[in-house]
């Protein structure tokens, strides 16, 4: 692997292919990603990782990916790489935190895609409950429990109009204790599907999997796949677009 701090792939940078850059969630690590990154195709896609602590504030963390993806257009030849955001879980907090903070200048022209995958963007009851009851609170809980105003801000502004959102979610709850409402076992369908994140979202797309089994689902890989594909053709045997 290629490491730079919290960023890392698994070949040297090529500007030529499409950045795929995927943000894993809370408690999560790159290695998460490992069945959708197994289905790219390495000859016009390249996975890169933005590894962060995630107990630290979301402010700290989205501010540090905001950089990243400012930094690798700046420091790019011809403009920088075709990126792809694809994030899981908090994840999904973070990277539309880093969107919005981008929105706020020029908007990289770079970044050509955004898709989440089972983010609470209403928030996370069971972590409201372990603010409310824990002795020491891990700083990120403060940011994804509902409600606060850290999230009412977060989704409601102006999303980037040249920007296509897609946006997974997941509902199958297999857990032996159930959250009280239909859930993914993690996260309710309810702080999924916001209504103010729906509206922004090019297209909202079910999977029939745990918070954590959407990431090694064939069917959100084959979907996911087919997304990057509006980004970055498949050129045909002859080197033309079809």
């Amino acid at each position: 692997a290629h490491n730079q701090g919290f960023f890392f792939g698994l070949e040297d940078f090529n500007e030529e292919k499409t950045m795929v850059l995927f943000v894993h969630g809370i408690s999560g690590t790159p290695r998460d990603w490992k069945y959708i990154a197994d289905g790219l195709d390495r000859s016009r896609f390249q996975p890169f990782f933005f590894y962060y602590p995630s107990g630290l504030p979301l402010d700290k963390i989205w501010t540090m990916l905001a950089k990243l993806i400012e930094t690798i257009e700046k420091t790019s030849k011809n403009g920088g790489p075709v990126i792809v955001l694809a994030a899981h879980s908090m994840g999904g907090l973070v990277s539309l935190s880093a969107i919005n903070k981008l929105s706020e200048e020029a908007f990289p022209a770079s970044l050509r895609l955004y898709c989440s995958f089972s983010t609470p963007y209403g928030g996370d009851e069971a972590a409201k409950k372990w603010i409310d009851n824990a002795p020491v609170v891990v700083p990120s809980w403060r940011d994804i429990g509902a409600p606060n105003a850290f999230l009412t801000d977060l989704t409601s502004r102006p999303f980037p109009k040249k920007l296509p959102f897609y946006l997974f979610f997941s509902y199958n709850d297999d857990s032996m204790f159930k959250l009280g409402e239909s859930s993914d076992g993690s996260v309710s369908l309810r702080s999924q599907l916001l209504p103010s994140v729906q509206a922004i979202a090019a297209r909202v797309i079910g999977v029939n999997e745990t918070h954590v089994g959407i990431l090694n689902s064939e069917t959100t890989r084959d979907s996911f796949i087919r997304l990057l594909d509006t980004v970055s053709p498949p050129r045909s045997a002859g080197g033309n677009m079809p």
